[in-house]
């Protein structure tokens, strides 16, 4: 059987198939685009997991839940301003 591993950028997806699978058998990092495409990984002979590239919406449409995807770099650092980012950040973690 094959189970694809499927959600958004960075949210750990790759770091679960090393934990199941007790090893570093798909490359992981602190920003979001380290798995650049579909990469099977087998966890038992009946079972192999696909780890998958993040997926985010290619439309916006709520700000709030678009700016929580760039405060855990989920969206490329190209794609926003860091200041309006980290100051949201600091106003929502002082709430």
């Amino acid at each position: 059987m094959k189970l694809g591993i499927v959600g958004l950028p960075n949210v750990g997806k790759s770091s679960v198939i090393n934990k199941l699978t007790k090893s570093s058998k798909t490359k992981i990092g602190a920003k979001a685009g380290v798995t650049r495409q579909q990469q099977s990984v087998r966890i038992n002979p009946k079972l192999d997991l696909l780890d998958t590239p993040g997926i985010i919406p290619t439309r916006q449409d709520d700000q709030l839940q678009a700016t929580k995807l760039a405060f855990v770099s989920s969206v490329s650092e190209n794609a926003y301003s860091p200041e309006p980012v980290a100051k949201a950040l600091l106003e929502m973690l002082a709430e």
